[in-house]
């Protein structure tokens, strides 16, 4: 007997026996035969004889199963698979089959998935089945826009800003600037999820100046930035020679001159502009009535006062005396054009005026 699958059924053999006729013939099979095998046929007379018979039984399955799809569609997404839906097969003896895939989850690149059928009798057959992954979407920053940073002097350290990503998830931005910045400057920020997608961010770094003003004060000098890391007043006369314990933001200086300031902010220094200071050790008397005129001037200077001119001693900016005249009109032309102070010295006493030279 040949099946491809099983045997349900046998038709029994007969025998003839002297006395009793036509025998049919019992087996010792088990029905459904699944398996090859040899079936015996036993005929009994019931009078204690017996004869055998034997019966070949070949199960062969050699067809494999025929997949239920014609084709599997594509299976597309942006990050990764986590799941498959297996197909099915259906086979001539075993029925409905489930597809076995050759990959490994999660799939997480392009790949073609192979699905293996078996019969568990030596019979497979196959079917394919694409998987695409394209990420195609750019991170998203996580803050609608970037703070401007304002610093003195530089910048030496940036906290970088996030994005989230569908696929990496949080991902940190990486900017285009090199530090420490000193200048003030745009910085970009990339976030870069590695799969080609790229998104950016601007942000504003503005750097201030170190502010090196003075004013004035009678004849005290105080630096106009307030929260400096280091003051160092230098004397203008010597060559910006540094003046020995004098690092407070405020300076009285004990003699007359021109005096500046360095201002140290971090890494950066900046010298103020020189400030004469030509009153040191004159008692100026305010209440003397006194003019000047023409102020700007081009050439002339004339002094109205209520009291007697004796001596006319006129300074530049650096302190240094560059004139002394003894009358109360008298000319400036070979001064060069900038801020003067005149000290006039009366009959009763020293005043200051301050005048500019065209």
């Amino acid at each position: 007997l040949t099946a491809a699958c099983e045997i349900t059924s046998l038709i029994a053999p007969t025998a003839t026996d002297n006395c009793s006729g036509t025998i049919t013939a019992t087996h010792n099979a088990t029905l459904p035969i699944s398996s090859t095998m040899t079936i015996t046929w036993i005929y009994d007379d019931g009078n204690g004889n017996t004869s055998t018979q034997s019966q070949n039984v070949i199960i062969n399955d050699n067809v494999a199963p025929v997949a239920d799809a014609t084709s599997l569609s594509d299976i597309n997404e942006q990050c990764e698979v986590t799941s498959l839906v297996a197909p099915t097969a259906t086979d001539n003896c075993q029925g409905s089959i489930t597809g076995v895939p050759d990959a490994t989850l999660p799939i997480t690149t392009s790949i073609l998935i192979t699905w293996t059928f078996d019969d568990g009798n030596g019979n497979t057959s196959t079917q394919t089945q694409q998987v695409n992954i394209s990420d195609i979407t750019a991170p998203v920053a996580d803050q609608a826009s970037l703070s401007d940073i304002t610093e003195t002097c530089e910048v030496s350290s940036l906290t970088p800003p996030t994005a989230t990503d569908n696929c990496v998830g949080t991902l940190t931005g990486t900017s285009n600037v090199t530090l420490p910045i000193t200048s003030t400057a745009t910085v970009t920020w990339t976030y870069d999820d590695g799969n080609g997608n790229t998104s950016t961010q601007n942000q504003l770094v503005t750097i201030v100046p170190v502010n090196a003003g003075i004013s004035v004060s009678g004849i005290t000098l105080t630096a106009d930035e307030g929260s400096a890391d280091n003051y160092q007043w230098v004397d203008c006369n010597n060559g910006n020679t540094a003046i020995a314990g004098e690092t407070n933001q405020s300076f009285t200086p004990s003699a007359n001159g021109s005096y500046a300031i360095e201002v140290t902010i971090g890494n950066c220094t900046e010298t103020s502009a020189c400030e004469a200071i030509t009153t040191i050790g004159l008692d100026e008397n305010t209440m003397i009535s006194l003019t000047i005129y023409p102020n700007p001037t081009f050439g002339k200077l004339n002094i109205t006062t209520d009291s007697e001119v004796q001596k006319v001693s006129i300074f530049d900016v650096t302190g240094s005396l560059v004139q002394q005249e003894e009358l109360s009109s008298f000319s400036v032309e070979t001064l060069a054009p900038g801020t003067y102070t005149l000290s006039i010295q009366t009959n009763l006493g020293i005043a200051q005026k301050r005048f500019v030279k065209e």
